[in-house]
């Protein structure tokens, strides 16, 4: 076998010897450059992969947000209906004539309804800048 390669090496000329040594060169580099370019294109799919699942989380995250607002909006529209109810018996109350205990206890749960409603408002808010947030980095993706 090693005679064969000496005999083709003998037969070719001095140029094509060259040729083929710069031909073996550039499979060489071509070689490494495939290397190189497998080895970047597997740390790709784990990044994106990384990102596939932080986008799932975020997503879930958004989702659980939304969830909560809209509860808080609800207990929010009922702590007002409660204000509301509270406010109008206490008005006839206070109509009706002076009944100290009674009124200083409507306005404790008035006092208390209204501390409530501010409360979950401050909530609500606080979960809408959440969800605006939440959108703008699904915007982003």
């Amino acid at each position: 076998p090693a005679a064969g390669v000496w005999a083709v090496r003998d037969a070719m000329g001095q140029a094509e010897l060259e040729r083929m040594q710069e031909l073996s060169k550039a499979i060489d580099v071509f070689k490494r450059q495939l290397e190189t370019n497998e080895a970047l294109i597997a740390e790709l799919h784990g990044e994106v992969a990384r990102r596939e699942a932080l986008c799932r989380s975020m997503q879930r995250r958004l989702d659980q947000a939304r969830r909560e607002a809209e509860a808080s909006q609800g207990a929010a529209q009922r702590s007002r209906a409660e204000l509301a109810r509270c406010d109008s018996r206490r008005l006839q109350i206070e109509r009706a004539g002076p009944h100290p205990s009674d009124v200083e206890h409507l306005r404790a749960r008035c006092g208390e309804a209204r501390a409530e409603v501010a409360a979950l408002d401050r909530v609500r808010s606080l979960w809408d800048l959440r969800r605006t947030r939440d959108e703008h980095v699904g915007q982003l993706r």
